[in-house]
């Protein structure tokens, strides 16, 4: 399974919606994740991934859900 779908899934799981696309919106009208998912997805990115994210320093610009994996990938260590 690759990063991108790893996300997806994770994703998927804390929105409580069957299947996640990049192409969706990340708040609002698309997959629509709550305050509280959004903390319980961050939360299991990060025990999934081995990362600590400084929640800080995260892009709030970002609306789809392909923008915020692309955010999460560059959070995460080179691969060998």
């Amino acid at each position: 399974m690759s990063t991108q779908d790893k996300i997806l899934s994770l994703l998927a799981e804390h929105a409580g919606v069957e299947k996640v696309n990049p192409s969706d919106k990340l708040f609002g009208g698309g997959i629509n994740l709550s305050s509280v998912a959004y903390t319980e997805f961050v939360l299991a990115f990060e025990e999934e991934f081995d990362v600590e994210l400084d929640m800080d320093s995260m892009d709030t610009s970002v609306e789809t859900v392909g923008q915020f994996i692309d955010m999460l990938q560059g959070h995460l260590p080179a691969q060998a």
